[in-house]
């Protein structure tokens, strides 16, 4: 049910705001796991699963399924909300950091560039914004 799956989400939230990092990955595997059998393929709702997941996995060190997570993700938000949508543009941010990571630096340049000349044409949350200039400031 989606409650169970919000219910997980919470405590998934909770577990990586204790630093438990694996415990929070395995709530957020299982809740996204639930949404998968209730909506279908590709739905809006997957999109923040995806993020939230790479976000997790950028914590315990492991860029590369990190950006796997942000890459399905970023198709998710791109043909639900659109490619300027502030949380494409969040996860847009977090795939260039990954990128960065993994040493794949023009392509994170390129790619955080063209994200925070979009993200001053639109709104977004001042905290989206600063992690974006941040993300290009360690790359320069």
């Amino acid at each position: 049910h989606k409650s169970t799956a919000a219910t997980l989400g919470g405590l998934c939230s909770a577990y990586r705001s204790a630093g438990q990092l694996e415990r929070a990955m395995e709530y957020a595997q299982r809740g996204h796991a639930i949404e998968e059998r209730i909506y279908p393929k590709g739905a809006s709702t997957l999109g923040p699963n995806h993020y939230n997941m790479g976000r997790i996995l950028l914590e315990m060190g492991k860029p590369d399924d990190a950006l796997a997570q942000f890459l399905q993700g970023a198709a998710i938000f791109e043909a639900t909300v659109g490619p300027k949508h502030r949380n494409t543009l969040r996860n847009r941010t977090f795939i260039g950091v990954a990128l960065t990571v993994c040493g794949r630096r023009k392509e994170a340049l390129a790619l955080l560039d063209e994200t925070l000349q979009w993200q001053r044409e639109g709104q977004v949350r001042p905290a989206d914004l600063k992690a974006t200039e941040d993300a290009l400031s360690a790359l320069r």
